[in-house]
């Protein structure tokens, strides 16, 4: 495992080897990561923010309890993206949930209302907000997705309190790291022992990110989901670092999630 020299945002990660990072940080801490939000369904609540994604034409889903379509903006290592289109069969407890139907599927199943998943061989990775977001990860690489039901949210002050915890992807699998992120009311965030000001804080949501000396990049968009009255914060993370003992450069996305209450 690299440990990177610098002290700001790069704590946020861990590479394994040459290996892609992708991870999930699972919210813990801060009175939890659910608060009250507007709407119903997806979308709305959550301090403001713009919807990004262009729902299906056709029979849009709610997530993965509810049959019909998705479209998901998928975010790769280096930050390009595009839109994925996926379909949901749900007859309780049994759900399928088909992203990039036809050629080159992947097929993520449950027996059991998504408490469990199955992915396919050589494949793992992590649903939340019910199905609307979500990471999947394979040989060393993986990808992070948002669905049209989530909202981008540009008020930051919503993240005040809430900590965070990388699970990662790894050979073996999903792993919960140690490190812990927490953002504080006077917009700094904390990680470990370390403080990153609020500045940098406000920068890495920028649309042009936090650049360091060494031209490392971190990049984090903050989307929101509604369902029942609960607002769940996500934050996807495109990270482009440099550092290491081998001073090599090494690009991943990431993703933070509340607690997975479905």
């Amino acid at each position: 495992m690299l440990t990177f020299k610098n002290n700001t945002l790069r704590r946020w990660v861990q590479m394994l080897g040459a290996a892609v990072l992708v991870a999930t940080l699972s919210a813990c801490g801060g009175g939890g990561d659910d608060v009250p939000g507007g709407g119903g369904g997806g979308g709305g609540g959550g301090g403001g923010g713009t919807t990004t994604i262009t729902p299906p034409a056709t029979n849009p889903s709610s997530g993965y309890t509810q049959a019909g379509n998705l479209n998901y903006l998928v975010t790769a290592p280096g930050g390009s993206t595009r839109t994925v289109a996926a379909t949901v069969a749900y007859s309780a407890p049994n759900g399928t949930l088909t992203l990039n139907p036809g050629a080159d599927e992947l097929i993520v199943t449950t027996t059991d209302a998504w408490n469990n998943v199955t992915w396919p061989a050589g494949v793992s990775g992590a649903l939340r907000a019910d199905g609307n977001a979500g990471l999947v990860c394979a040989e060393g690489s993986g990808e992070v997705g948002v669905s049209h039901n989530m909202v981008r949210v540009t008020d930051l002050t919503v993240l005040s309190g809430r900590s965070f915890q990388f699970t990662e992807c790894t050979g073996a699998g999903l792993s919960t790291g140690s490190e812990v992120v927490t953002f504080n009311a006077n917009g700094t965030a904390t990680v470990g022992t370390e403080t990153i000001s609020a500045a940098d804080v406000t920068a890495a949501f920028s649309a042009a990110g936090l650049t360091e000396p060494d031209s490392s990049n971190f990049k984090l968009q903050l989307y929101a989901y509604t369902a029942g009255g609960v607002t769940q914060y996500h934050i996807v993370e495109i990270g482009d670092v440099f550092g290491g003992t081998e001073q090599l450069r090494y690009k991943y996305v990431a993703l933070s999630s509340a607690p997975d209450r479905r």
